[in-house]
């Protein structure tokens, strides 16, 4: 959609970048970019603009979502370019996926790897891993508490292992799904402990208060996630000498998405995610700032992935009615299928009624071994 105010700032924008980027062949970019601008630039000016740099904040975004389309594989951009063909893709009734924790189904990617005849056997054609990001041990929430956004835990393999897997996967038209964990990290990040060595501009990467008085306003109505085991939803930090937002648990720090640079740091981590292995980092010259929600990072963001990177399921990007049957360990080692449309169905129920051990009672959904 072409609107005047929004169309121009775009304009002056791209005068902006830098000459690296500029010297890019960037004609499919600026074609999406100039579609979807509008939205973005309308939803950033809501959250942000009463800003004085939103100018700043909007161009380091645009410079963001430019360099990780120049990273971009030649085989990735030509299924960019399929997909705008097919811009609702990803609500297709014929997607039938599997969430499955890496370490329960296969031990680790080259074992998932290795499995992958089997999920294609039974028709799934989308592969959920629930987290596998770098994580401390013993203090992980399940790999919920994120150490490192741009590695892998290393139990699970490296992001060559990850990446081959995305290859593998593409070849069988097949899609790979990650969790991305954007509302905290742990406690052991980057951020967390250079804010713990008192540099204060990672101290803003969180919520962090001096006294009592705007946590207990807080958690006068904030209900507790684990009452039992991790009660309250701030934490004393004796190093900081402050108390911290952990929502969680006491090593998930709850991120400050009123802080610009936080937002800016995990656009570029998803884009990262979307093609493991890109080079560049994004640019340090403008910020943003999110004022509310900062759970739904992708609705925020104003469509801005799909600018960058179609490979792979973004949050807020699951397929609707996506139906959850829980199988028998035996059958699918005791992990969530899901599928759409009466093909997926179909599909599914065909190649489990061929094995014995995986007979389906379809009112249920449970799995029996006769």
């Amino acid at each position: 959609m072409y609107e005047q105010v929004s169309h121009a700032l775009l304009n002056d924008i791209l005068d902006e970048l830098k000459p690296e980027v500029r010297r890019q062949d960037l004609r499919h970019f600026y074609t999406r970019l100039g579609a979807n601008f509008y939205a973005i630039h309308t939803l950033f000016s809501h959250l942000y603009g009463r800003r004085e740099d939103f100018f700043e904040q909007i161009t380091t975004l645009v410079d963001c979502l430019a360099r990780a389309y120049i990273d971009r594989s030649a085989e990735l951009e030509r299924i960019d370019m399929a997909r705008e063909e097919d811009h609702n893709w990803f609500l297709s009734q014929e997607i039938v996926g599997m969430a499955l924790y890496r370490d329960a189904f296969a031990r680790n990617l080259e074992g998932l790897q290795s499995h992958l005849p089997y999920l294609s056997e039974l028709g799934v054609n989308m592969v959920h891993i629930l987290p596998i990001l770098a994580c401390p041990q013993g203090a992980s929430d399940g790999g919920y508490a994120v150490s490192d956004f741009r590695d892998i835990d290393r139990r699970v393999g490296t992001l060559d292992d990850l990446r081959h897997l995305a290859d593998s996967l593409r070849k069988r038209g097949m899609l790979l799904t990650l969790d991305v964990i954007v509302n905290h990290t742990s406690n052991e990040h980057e951020w967390a402990t250079r804010a713990k060595a008192g540099e204060r501009e990672y101290e803003d990467f969180y919520y962090m208060f001096e006294n009592r008085d705007m946590p207990d306003m807080f958690e006068e109505t904030m209900p507790d996630i684990f009452p039992e085991t991790a009660p309250g939803s701030f934490t004393w930090d004796p190093t900081l000498d402050k108390w911290v937002m952990t929502v969680f648990n006491n090593y998930q720090w709850d991120l400050n998405y009123t802080n610009p640079r936080v937002l800016s740091e995990m656009v570029d981590i998803v884009l990262f995610l979307g093609q493991p292995g890109r080079r560049h980092r994004p640019s340090r010259r403008g910020r943003f700032s999110m004022e509310e929600d900062r759970h739904n990072l992708s609705e925020r963001a104003g469509g801005a992935p799909d600018l960058a990177a179609d490979e792979g399921l973004l949050p807020g990007r699951c397929p609707r009615r996506v139906v959850h049957r829980r199988g028998h360990r035996r059958a699918l080692g005791g992990h969530q299928v899901l599928w759409r449309g009466r093909r997926g169905r179909q599909g599914m129920r065909h190649r489990l009624q061929r094995d014995p051990c995986k007979r389906v009672d379809h009112q249920t959904g449970q799995r029996s071994i006769p």
